[in-house]
């Protein structure tokens, strides 16, 4: 009898635990897709400065498809880009539509502008940047926040919602 009595409250203390581990583990899937995204963007930088030329990454809300473009001919041909590959794919977070890019801010002297994609110049600069993942599907969603400093391309990671990068 003792000995059912311990199984049945294992049981329950089981059940009461399951919804905090789910809890746990969508966190740490919006703070991978985080680190995932600052990835790309450091990749992205590191490939402008290495290739002299202009960079793109094009984030598709819809897919969760980053696409990663390069200027092919700078000198001749400027403002052409090709797609090219990541040596690692993005994070699979986004493409399962687990998390999204709720919003990618751009700013510069002129004011901010929201877009889509963040360009990096082949001095590595670029414009500042915030890029917004949230929770997809959820009431409240979590937030983590992507920084980017476009004079150095210092790229930070914020487990909020960060609306000034020079606030923080």
């Amino acid at each position: 009898m003792e000995m059912m009595m311990v199984i049945v409250i294992i049981g329950i203390m089981t059940g009461m635990m399951i919804p905090s581990f789910r809890n746990v583990l969508d966190g740490q899937a919006l703070k991978n897709t985080a680190q995932g995204v600052a990835n790309l963007v450091r990749y992205a930088r590191s490939e402008s400065i290495q290739q002299s030329a202009e960079t793109k990454l094009v984030f598709d809300s819809e897919t969760g498809q980053v696409v990663f473009s390069i200027e092919s001919d700078p000198f001749n041909q400027a403002g052409v880009f090709t797609e090219q590959r990541t040596p690692f794919p993005p994070p699979e977070e986004l493409i399962r539509g687990k998390v999204k890019i709720a919003s990618i801010l751009k700013s510069n002297l002129f004011g901010g502008l929201e877009e889509n994609e963040l360009d990096f110049r082949p001095n590595g600069s670029s414009s500042d940047a915030l890029i917004q993942i949230v929770e997809a599907d959820k009431e409240n969603p979590r937030v983590y926040t992507v920084g980017v400093v476009g004079l150095t391309g210092q790229t930070l990671i914020w487990d909020h919602a960060v609306e000034n990068l020079y606030a923080e």
